[in-house]
């Protein structure tokens, strides 16, 4: 249910943003939110892909929206495998055998695994295993979309200033008629 769901996505993302190991990894995600935000994607992503209610307004969040997401970043198998050691241990903490008794947990486990790896494995979307990689690609995104709204903001204030000598203008002009 939820609470599992929430559960796993909490030890998950504690894990990442406490990696120390893998800096690189977890500025990927330190990039893009805090932990709470991050915790709450993954919870309503998986809430709706497992059968439950849509939970963003009726906004599906269904796995073509999850692969669009991951295109701002260069998934390489290497940060594929990071998302992936970390998740096992997510999956160790959360369905733990003394939760779920008489092998339910290895088999919760293991359908969970499952899924993971074959979507992690869709969203590699390069074999560049620099480790700069993973966050590079989107911090320049980003300084490119802060370029693009700040030329968008310098546009419209120019157009707003010269709207204002317009009026100022014809003003003008109407007093000295």
């Amino acid at each position: 249910g939820e609470d599992g769901i929430k559960s796993l996505s909490t030890a998950f993302y504690k894990r990442v943003y406490a990696d120390d190991e893998e800096p690189w990894f977890r500025f990927m995600f330190e990039s893009r939110g805090d932990l709470d935000l991050a915790i709450h994607g993954q919870v309503t992503f998986f809430v709706q892909q497992f059968g439950g209610p849509g939970m963003y307004g009726g906004f599906q969040k269904d796995e073509e929206f999850m692969y669009h997401v991951h295109t701002l970043f260069k998934v390489t198998p290497r940060s594929m495998d990071r998302w992936m050691f970390h998740m096992d241990y997510a999956l160790e903490e959360a369905i733990s055998d003394e939760k779920y008794v008489g092998g339910r947990a290895q088999q919760m486990r293991s359908v969970l695994r499952a899924y993971f790896l074959e979507f992690g494995e869709k969203t590699i979307n390069t074999q560049d295993d620099d480790p700069e990689a993973p966050h590079r690609t989107y911090a320049e995104d980003k300084r490119k979309e802060d370029e693009r709204r700040e030329k968008r903001a310098a546009r419209k204030k120019r157009k707003k200033e010269k709207k204002k000598e317009k009026a100022a203008k014809e003003e003008a002009k109407e007093k000295a008629a």
